[in-house]
């Protein structure tokens, strides 16, 4: 999994997540050629484009999401409807709550591709880097570090980020019910 953005939002803009069997993963990863390309050439705009042009998810043996977080705005908002004295940690308070939420309502989408491979949540280990394991931490997913994996996530948060997501990409927006269900949290307690 990864995340993208831009500057008037963050980095948190739209978060890419794909899961697959190993073998179509790893047959993704070598018809890309992303195994012989170097990080570097990986950012290129160009490449990137041309990468995520060939991305097909078949949803029998991959699938991908892209999820609309807006996390920025949703916090900022959340954090002025409760003034409190302490705003270092109702901030982190609402980003653990937001991640839980956010795994709340990619679940049901989630478990229907892993247990038709016979796995469960828990038995999934994502390749994310720093901006995602806070996620990871909170929503109790196993995460190692980004390897090869981790690119085709982060082009796929990075294609919705342009407008233009990958063929078979499942587009997910729960924000305004998260923001909802955010501040209710919040106020009860």
């Amino acid at each position: 999994m990864d995340v993208s953005g831009n500057l008037e939002q963050g980095n948190y803009a739209y978060m890419g997540m794909v899961i697959g069997t190993r073998d179509h993963i790893e047959a993704m990863i070598r018809n890309m050629g992303i195994d012989r390309m170097s990080a570097r050439s990986l950012k290129q705009t160009e490449t990137r484009k041309e990468l995520a042009s060939g991305l097909y998810f078949d949803h029998k043996e991959s699938i991908a999401f892209c999820i609309k977080l807006d996390r920025h705005d949703i916090i900022s908002s959340i954090k002025m409807k409760n003034t409190k004295k302490h705003p270092n940690r109702l901030r982190a308070r609402i980003i653990s709550q937001y991640n839980r939420l956010l795994l709340e309502h990619m679940h049901d989408h989630l478990f229907l591709f892993i247990r038709k491979h016979n796995y469960e949540l828990d038995e999934i280990c994502f390749e994310c880097d720093a901006d995602c394991r806070e996620f990871a931490k909170d929503a109790g997913l196993k995460y190692t570090d980004n390897n090869l994996v981790h690119v085709i996530s982060d082009l796929v948060a990075w294609s919705n980020n342009k407008g233009n997501e990958p063929h078979g990409v499942i587009p997910l927006n729960p924000t305004t019910e998260i923001s909802r269900q955010l501040y209710h949290n919040l106020r009860k307690g």
